[in-house]
């Protein structure tokens, strides 16, 4: 790896600014591959569900459906370090500027008329259907709503190929799995100390405004020879102190929905 991308990794050129902001924005046109983690964020479908009824992938879902008992795919997000997150005050690239594919995906932030490249392929919708309606059924529905959404907004900026961010995206979900402890609750409520201390790493856990689980948040170091994440580490307080990536520790109690129940 290079010097200067070695200094880049840990670092956001910001440009110039009388304006100080808080690290909880997202960086248009950064470079593409300069970030020193990924988050991996999956979706308790259920829980989702509750509030998101119009959503077509809510519509269908049945208590059968893997996504109605397991940990499904919402979006695997470069992030910068708590560090560099800090003194720049943004926290995590998007629409990236210089893509592995040539594009320049700060185009693609605008509402209606964006390029044709801002959308994944019909192929690229071919080669993963099938994985999204079971693993990540948002990617689908809705006209493929979050496979539309995560590569113009998180995968430009990861410095992969499109087929790697996705495949590494559904890997990366079935491996972290769904805790057992929630898989032995479900239609219940549990201790949110007991629910957070049944991840192996310190994880995000997020919650609706009714203290319900939506979703939980686990992090990764980049890899910067190739890119890819390495291996799960606890994430650290970016994570665990955010009202977004940790919601759910301001509840005593979380109820952990079924597909057919938003309530005990």
């Amino acid at each position: 790896m290079s010097a200067l991308k070695l200094a880049m990794c840990c670092a956001v050129v910001v440009l110039a600014s009388s304006v100080v902001v808080e690290a909880n924005q997202g960086r248009s046109g950064a470079p593409s591959g300069y970030f020193g983690q990924y988050v991996l964020t999956q979706s308790w479908t259920p829980g989702f569900c509750c509030t998101n009824s119009d959503k077509q992938e809510c519509q269908v879902l049945k208590p059968t459906d893997w996504a109605a008992t397991h940990m499904s795919l919402h979006g695997l997000w470069p992030q910068y370090s708590s560090s560099s997150a800090k003194k720049s005050g943004y926290a995590w690239p998007q629409y990236c500027q210089d893509a592995v594919d040539g594009n320049a995906y700060t185009q693609c932030t605008a509402s209606g008329n964006n390029p044709s490249f801002c959308d994944p392929s019909q192929d690229v919708y071919n080669k993963f259907n099938d994985a999204w309606t079971k693993y990540a059924p948002g990617y689908v529905y809705d006209d493929h709503f979050l496979a539309n959404h995560e590569w113009p907004k998180h995968g430009s900026c990861a410095n992969l190929t499109i087929d790697t961010y996705f495949g590494t995206s559904i890997n990366m979900t079935l491996s972290v799995g769904t805790p057992q402890l929630v898989l032995d609750n479900v239609g219940k409520s549990v201790s949110q100390k007991l629910l957070q201390n049944g991840f192996k790493f310190a994880t995000g856990v997020q919650c609706d405004s009714s203290g319900r689980l939506t979703g939980i948040i686990s992090c990764f170091p980049n890899n910067y020879d190739n890119n890819l994440p390495g291996q799960q580490v606890d994430c650290g307080n970016d994570v665990m102190s955010s009202s977004y990536d940790n919601s759910c520790s301001s509840y005593d109690n979380i109820y952990i929905a079924s597909s057919d129940k938003c309530t005990e």
